[in-house]
């Protein structure tokens, strides 16, 4: 299975990356036409670079860059939508990604242990979201909340990044509520009916 990329040139500084599993597959066509107008907004209302993926088998796939080059291939740990989209697989196997050795280093602040990750995976499923700090990028910033499908699964992440500068602390829980709002939305647009206690607390400390 394969992963694209699309950048959709906007009309500010930001930029919509897009990448999608098996894109030949009419799923994942219908999955872009959904989420460009998502990401669009999402963009434009965050001044961020709005990011939907999905995971390839669970061991891979392709991820954000600095130069949003398409088709890059990076560890299912890579940036804080590998990491949410890791603590909504089965544990069994996220606990064997981990052990087999697909979660990679990328920064100093990359978390590799496996019972640190299990806690980690934990606050993220009860959040409903997650926030990062240089753990994939050196200055990078990032915001990601899950999105399900028509059956409750989660099926991809969408996530916006930022240069450090740009997402103070300040900014954070504006930006994590407009996350959940967008993921929400397009989880919704699959099918998922929201239910009502559903909705995800922006809490004040952002660890995760």
């Amino acid at each position: 299975m394969l992963f694209a990329k699309i950048r959709i040139p906007t009309s500010t500084s930001s930029a919509i990356a897009f990448s999608s599993l098996a894109i030949e597959n009419s799923k994942y066509r219908a999955l872009k036409i959904v989420a460009q107008p998502i990401l669009r907004e999402l963009s434009r209302t965050t001044k961020g670079t709005a990011v939907l993926r999905v995971l390839d088998a669970a061991e891979s796939s392709y991820s954000l860059r600095v130069n949003y080059s398409e088709g890059a291939r990076e560890a299912c740990n890579f940036g804080c939508i590998g990491k949410l989209l890791m603590a909504y697989l089965d544990e069994e196997e996220s606990k064997r990604l981990v052990l087999d050795g697909h979660v990679k280093r990328f920064t100093q602040k990359t978390v590799l242990d496996l019972d640190a990750l299990k806690k980690e995976w934990a606050r993220i499923r009860l959040r409903g979201w997650i926030y990062s700090s240089g753990e994939a990028l050196e200055g990078v910033k990032a915001v990601a909340a899950p999105v399900r499908d028509y059956s409750g699964n989660v099926c991809a992440g969408l996530g916006v990044t930022f240069p450090a500068i740009l997402l103070p602390q300040s900014r954070v829980a504006t930006v994590v509520k407009a996350i959940v709002k967008a993921a929400n939305a397009l989880s919704v647009q699959l099918g998922f009916k929201e239910r009502r206690n559903g909705a995800s607390k922006v809490g004040k400390r952002y660890g995760a």
